[in-house]
């Protein structure tokens, strides 16, 4: 009996401690968010305003870039050298947000010309380019065949249909989705979309990143935990100046 309970005991205890391990190798990974919410089991990439925000003493891992929205009017190439000097950071892990939007008021050869130095950027450091687009698919498509970039580019807030999303898995782009997941009416575009070209994000909405994977999960039929594995392993292959340590 005592030999059993010993037994019983040890196996406990594996189980335990496989568990705490896999906890600690395979945070949630959230790859574009406006706000700083560090927690122990996650992994945040903060998107900041190269001119409005902090980064200097961040303990965070962010991302920095020109949003289409907040283009500057002024001191245009300053601002790119900015960029250029931030995304040396140990902690800056990607460019962006930046991107293409027919919506915002701005004149769309000014967003090209910014968004060819964000690609820039992007290229000459070898790391990811987070990309805001709206209903401007048809160009983004254009350049990224014309250019054929060697960095990885990840279409961010991905609310679009399946066969949009197949046009950006055949150039080889990522897609994040986040509070668009939580839609039932979405699943067959997440079922779509393969686990090793999926990220999730919260962006600038309260949700909970635990969510997102749920909402995941449940329409590719995965177990949770095999899904914050694959996804892990998209975030250590793409962004390759992450170092959890």
């Amino acid at each position: 009996m005592k030999h059993y309970l010993k037994k019983v005991s040890a196996l406990s205890y594996f189980y335990l401690f496989s568990h705490v391990i896999f906890f600690i190798m395979y945070p949630y990974i959230d790859i574009h968010s406006h706000s700083s919410q560090p927690q122990s089991d996650m992994v945040s990439v903060r998107c900041i305003n190269p001119y409005t925000q902090p980064f200097f003493d961040s303990e965070d891992f962010f991302s920095v870039g020109l949003h289409p929205w907040n283009l500057p009017d002024i001191h245009k190439d300053w601002y790119v050298r900015f960029i250029r000097k931030i995304v040396r950071h140990d902690k800056c892990l990607a460019v962006g947000e930046c991107g293409l939007d027919y919506i915002v008021q701005r004149e769309f050869g000014v967003q090209e010309k910014f968004f060819m130095e964000h690609i820039q950027i992007s290229e000459q450091f070898n790391i990811p380019l987070i990309i805001h687009c709206v209903k401007a698919f048809h160009e983004l498509l254009n350049i990224h065949k014309k250019i054929n970039p060697k960095s990885v580019w990840i279409i961010h807030g991905f609310e679009k249909s399946k066969e949009t999303a197949k046009q950006c898995l055949d150039a080889g782009m990522f897609l994040s989705v986040g509070k668009k997941a939580l839609d039932s009416k979405y699943s067959e575009v997440l079922r779509y979309i393969p686990a090793d070209k999926l990220f999730a994000e919260t962006d600038d909405s309260e949700i909970c990143i635990m969510d997102v994977y749920e909402a995941f999960a449940n329409a590719k039929q995965m177990r949770t935990e095999d899904l914050k594995i694959q996804l892990y392993e998209n975030f250590s292959h793409c962004f390759s100046k992450f170092n959890l340590s």
